[in-house]
């Protein structure tokens, strides 16, 4: 994400930026022996991390961040950061931004594992903490004056999880990857996903819990099982 935020000053960047930079350059340095651990952990197919912010102080139009990480046995293979081309009136929309953006880049790996043998002919989860989101791509919700807005193309979604090749379920965004590539997060913050993208680790309990208790989604609208939290 700081590499995406970076790039949008390319510009006519300030000296505010260039101390964005060294502080990144920093951080390469003090990380270089982290490594990404692509053995096979106890996770197996293709699973999508999708997640937005929301009105970006940091953008003049404040539009928000889409952030996607896409993960094969449990490790990560692509992820992706980007500024949205439009400015969202809701998290729901803006989400609606991000899922289409983790659609678009995960049915290509999944098109490609699958002609290879490489994964099952099952359909891929993509984890998003929105529950409205959910509900849309399911079509448990109808297209209303209150999304009627929204271009044709973001709901594109819902013909995959008719066709069953993409299930979407609702992770909240402490136990959500894809948080780290849509807003900085603290080291406390971020720790629990740097864990679980290196090494796979499972979220701590204390996250997990957190995960269950807040703003956790209506049962009767939404499905949601305690191993796609807890497993890492």
């Amino acid at each position: 994400m700081a590499i995406s935020k970076l790039s949008q000053n390319l510009k006519n960047p300030e000296p505010e930026h260039a101390k964005h930079l060294l502080h990144l350059l920093q951080y390469l340095h003090t990380t270089r022996n982290k490594t990404l651990d692509l053995n096979p952990s106890k996770r197996t197919g293709l699973e999508i991390y999708s997640d937005s912010n929301f009105a970006d102080a940091s953008d003049k139009r404040r539009r928000s961040t889409s952030g996607t990480i896409i993960t094969l046995h449990g490790r990560p293979i692509a992820w992706k950061s980007k500024l949205q081309t439009c400015t969202a009136d809701s998290t729901h929309e803006a989400e609606l931004y991000a899922m289409h953006q983790s659609l678009k880049l995960g049915l290509s790996l999944r098109y490609s594992l699958n002609d290879l043998g490489l994964i099952a002919n099952a359909p891929a989860p993509m984890y998003v903490d929105n529950a409205a989101c959910q509900c849309t791509a399911h079509l448990y919700d109808q297209i209303t004056s209150r999304n009627r807005h929204i271009p044709t193309r973001y709901f594109k979604i819902c013909d995959h999880t008719e066709s069953g090749e993409i299930i979407v379920k609702w992770k909240s965004g402490k136990c959500n990857p894809a948080d780290l590539f849509t807003k900085p997060l603290s080291a406390t913050e971020s720790a629990p996903h740097l864990d679980f993208i290196f090494h796979g680790t499972a979220y701590p309990l204390q996250v997990v819990g957190g995960c269950l208790a807040v703003n956790p989604p209506s049962p009767h609208r939404v499905r949601i099982s305690a191993p796609d939290l807890i497993e890492p």
